[in-house]
Formats: C-alpha cells, sequence, structure tokens
C-alpha cells in the first residue's frame, strides 16, 4: 500500500468517508467493528493498466441494531509502482440497517 493512499467508503454507513495514508487505512478498518461481517465473496476480478475492480458479495450485521443486510460492493483499486494508492468502494445503500 502506497504511504499517501486514499481509502474511500461511498455509503451512508458511520464509518463511510475519505481515509488518507495507511493510518487512515487503519482507522477504516477499526471502524468496521461496528459491524460483524458473515460473508465477503469476491466473484469477479476485472484489471485494466493500473485499476482493478472487484465485485463482492457481502452479507453483514450491525451489532446495535442486530439487523443483517446482503449487501453487493463494487470495489475499484488503483495501483501505483505496484501499491494500491487509491480504493473506491461503493456498497448497496443498506441505510435502514443503521436504525
Amino acid at each position: 500500500m502506497a504511504d499517501d493512499v486514499l481509502w474511500n467508503n461511498r455509503s451512508r454507513a458511520p464509518y463511510a468517508g475519505m481515509y488518507k495514508g495507511k493510518d487512515g487505512v487503519r482507522a477504516f478498518f477499526d471502524a468496521l467493528g461496528i459491524i460483524d461481517i458473515e460473508q465477503f465473496d469476491v466473484h469477479t476480478l476485472m484489471d485494466q493498466d493500473d485499476t482493478v475492480v472487484a465485485l463482492v458479495d457481502s452479507r453483514w450485521t450491525v451489532m446495535a441494531t442486530g439487523r443483517t443486510v446482503a449487501n453487493p460492493l463494487v470495489q475499484v483499486l488503483m495501483v501505483r509502482d505496484g501499491k494500491v494508492a487509491a480504493f473506491d468502494e461503493f456498497e448497496h445503500d443498506a441505510e435502514a440497517v443503521w436504525s
């Protein structure tokens, strides 16, 4: 991972937003502690030049509400000098599980 990596989750979840640098990525994964990830299956990978796209089937439960959602994801990674330089994650709008 590049030292200046940009890590972005584009959802309405409490952990959504832009995280910068390796410490930011650690903060993102720490923030995921509010959910219990039950499934994370990458079923399609596509790449072209310095871009990789992953299509993911996920299912997780919000620990505070007990609500579970099947949540398809699209992840786009940009690679620079063999390291992840940018990550964008797009989630299904699962706003209802948060309240």
